[in-house]
């Protein structure tokens, strides 16, 4: 399964109105289109104008077609009004492509719609070469070895399709205590520091609240 993320900041003011923008031509103008499995919005929740447009394919090829549509091309268009004009060249949005190389729902929590779950994503790059070692860990430690965690829905590991060193790990959680209960405990700060050595320097932690889904 493959991943388009889209990460940025909307102008000041405007998320109302591209969050209407999603929900009335994203999801439905994009519902057919083969190999989507899932599309949601998040809001980050420390600041209002961070947004992230979530993906979830069933090949990159089909991920790529969308890309090259038309459809798509026309709803870029449309999303342009609701970001700065520089927001490329500033860094301030990006688009990119993952691979789910990991995963394991938690069998703590009540099957619940993704609206209104609470994400933590955690972007990085590695050391060269020291991709393996951290998938290995991710499996062995966190999904394996991590032990039940209340609030925890699901949790998962992707890999980036264009660069080998760059990933995310994203988690979903039913409430914010839940997820700040387990960002402050002792078992995720000793894991932390076990692969702290693997990273390069580029890395940050963000919260997200899924806002919409096509669910």
């Amino acid at each position: 399964m493959y991943v388009q993320m889209a990460w940025g900041r909307a102008r000041s003011g405007a998320w109302d109105d591209l969050r209407q923008f999603y929900v009335e031509k994203v999801i439905p103008f994009t519902m057919g289109m083969p190999g989507l499995k899932e599309r949601q919005l998040w809001r980050g929740t420390s600041d209002p104008d961070e947004m992230a447009f979530w993906s979830v394919w069933e090949s990159l090829g089909e991920l790529r077609n969308y890309e090259t549509s038309q459809t798509r091309r026309e709803l870029a268009g449309d999303a342009e009004q609701y970001f700065h004009p520089m927001a490329y060249p500033m860094g301030e949005t990006w688009i990119k492509h993952f691979e789910i190389v990991a995963s394991g729902p938690s069998a703590t929590s009540e099957d619940s719609a993704a609206e209104q779950s609470l994400i933590m994503m955690a972007w990085g790059k590695l050391r060269l070469g020291s991709w393996d070692q951290y998938e290995q860990f991710y499996r062995d430690q966190v999904l394996q070895g991590g032990g039940a965690v209340d609030g925890l829905k699901d949790r998962m590991l992707l890999r980036s399709t264009e660069d080998p060193d760059e990933g995310i790990s994203v988690s979903l959680w039913d409430n914010e205590e839940a997820l700040l209960r387990y960002e402050r405990s002792d078992v995720r700060r000793s894991m932390a520091q076990e692969v702290e050595n693997l990273y390069r320097g580029q890395f940050w932690v963000k919260h997200f609240q899924v806002t919409d889904s096509n669910r």
